[in-house]
């Protein structure tokens, strides 16, 4: 991690020192039902199967070469081991804003962007299904917003809004995404945030 664990345990007295004052205002519980999340989270990083998942300097130098020396490429083959050790949801990033572009659109785009994530995705999906993962993982690939031209704030068939690309991933995991849960304060929250499920056709390829 680049972190050793006397100052992780420096870290974990300071988050404690600072959730005092929270915990002395807190009526609704909130801070101590955090504490099992913040258990596990230290358990985690503490444990001798994340520090083995997290040393992909061990990956064979082909398959590290295959996705590419790009932080995005390297991400990619740390998700995998990720999914492989068990963990259930896993995002790879360029970064915040990596890929709004406002200037040099097309040169960043030609020349780093697109032959990154083309190569880097797919030695991603060929690696996760020489392994036989591919049919019980759910890969999503998110650009950073869904800007187009004047004509697309007058959808003429077929609208579709983010609430319904999230009910659409929920339905496909088995995730009742009509769920409404209930916060402390008393507030509903529903799980798909109103959307609805899209034909499973329009939004994922299968082999």
């Amino acid at each position: 991690m680049g972190v050793d664990w006397a100052r992780v345990d420096h870290r974990r007295g300071l988050l404690s020192i600072i959730d005092r004052k929270f915990r002395a205002m807190d009526k609704f519980g909130i801070a101590e039902n955090m504490d099992s999340y913040y258990q596990t989270a230290f358990d985690l990083i503490r444990s001798d199967n994340a520090k083995n998942t997290f040393k992909i300097e061990e990956e064979p130098e082909p398959m590290r070469e295959r996705c590419g020396r790009t932080s995005f490429g390297q991400g990619c083959l740390m998700a995998r081991s990720l999914v492989e050790s068990g963990v259930r949801f896993v995002t790879v990033s360029r970064g915040v804003g990596a890929w709004d572009h406002h200037g040099r659109i097309f040169q960043q785009l030609s020349t780093d962007f697109l032959p990154d994530l083309d190569r880097s995705f797919s030695a991603l999906i060929e690696d996760l299904e020489q392994r036989g993962m591919l049919e019980s993982t759910l890969m999503l690939v998110n650009g950073n917003t869904g800007e187009s031209d004047k004509n697309a704030a007058f959808v003429k068939d077929n609208p579709v809004q983010v609430p319904d690309l999230l009910a659409t991933v929920y339905h496909k995991l088995g995730i009742d995404y009509q769920k409404e849960n209930i916060s402390n304060t008393g507030r509903p929250i529903r799980v798909g945030a109103g959307g609805r499920p899209l034909p499973l056709a329009c939004v994922f390829a299968t082999p």
